[in-house]
């Protein structure tokens, strides 16, 4: 398994968000950070991961896909932290 730290920045959100978002919660279990970040949990690779989800969002938009391991330093809710410490590597 390998997690991955997905953002993204939609040029048009009420066309492409959804869509792109419903993608990421597909790939396995996730994480959101904040509007355009998620973390996830998946037995894909990087790059199947990204050919996944680029083809939801526009020509404009961003999309960025990074493998992620710990350590790592947040301040979000305690379920999301107690979850990256379960599943983010050394």
């Amino acid at each position: 398994m390998f997690a991955y730290l997905i953002s993204f920045a939609l040029e048009n959100p009420d066309q492409h968000l959804a869509a792109v978002v419903n993608q990421i919660q597909a790939l396995g279990n996730w994480g959101r950070i904040s509007t355009g970040t998620f973390v996830i949990h998946t037995p894909e690779d990087m790059e199947t991961v990204f050919d996944m989800l680029v083809k939801e969002i526009g020509e404009n938009d961003h999309l960025y896909v990074l493998p992620v391991r710990r350590p790592f330093l947040g301040k979000g809710p305690q379920e999301l932290d107690h979850w990256l410490n379960e599943i983010l590597p050394y």
